[in-house]
């Protein structure tokens, strides 16, 4: 588990510095869309280093399925935690007028909309339900959590050794 956590660790706060990054500089630029890929990019390599790794320290190289889909898995629990907990701080202390901006552009895209006054100021009511720092942090953390799972098993499948042992 020390090992999960210390690789989880590094993704949640490497993904963390990226998203922080793009919520500061970027994201009223195309490029802003390039960081979901640059942070699959990131659990990927660091979900395969921590499973090398483990595959060695623990299991002498040779490591099954399910030893490196649950190593995935830990890494991807360890960085949703600190991506969660880096999102939440930010959005609490760091940059509070992003949320701000991003609700302002939810009512400019309302009032665009052919939508009742009653209609619209529901949809930015659910729109600023949805935009606190605590929802923002549990976005983060699912979905970290979600797609690394995802990964985790794609990634085990190519990482497990044929002639490794089937328990745990």
């Amino acid at each position: 588990m020390k090992y999960t956590f210390a690789y989880g660790a590094a993704a949640g706060i490497a993904m963390g510095i990226i998203d922080g990054v793009i919520y500061n500089y970027l994201y009223d630029t195309k490029i802003a869309a390039y960081g979901i890929l640059i942070n699959l990019i990131v659990m990927v390599a660091i979900m395969l280093l921590a499973i090398k790794h483990i595959s060695k320290a623990k299991h002498d190289s040779q490591i099954n399925y399910f030893q490196a889909t649950l190593a995935g898995i830990m890494v991807a629990t360890h960085a949703g935690v600190f991506l969660g907990l880096f999102t939440y701080i930010y959005f609490s202390f760091g940059n509070q007028e992003f949320i701000q901006h991003t609700l302002e552009m939810g009512a400019e895209v309302l009032a665009e909309q052919d939508l009742t006054e009653e209609e619209a100021e529901e949809k930015l009511s659910e729109l600023k339900r949805s935009f606190t720092p605590l929802r923002q942090a549990l976005s983060s953390f699912q979905g970290t959590f979600i797609i690394g799972t995802f990964l985790a098993l794609i990634i085990g499948f190519f990482t497990k050794k044929k002639n490794a042992a089937s328990s745990t």
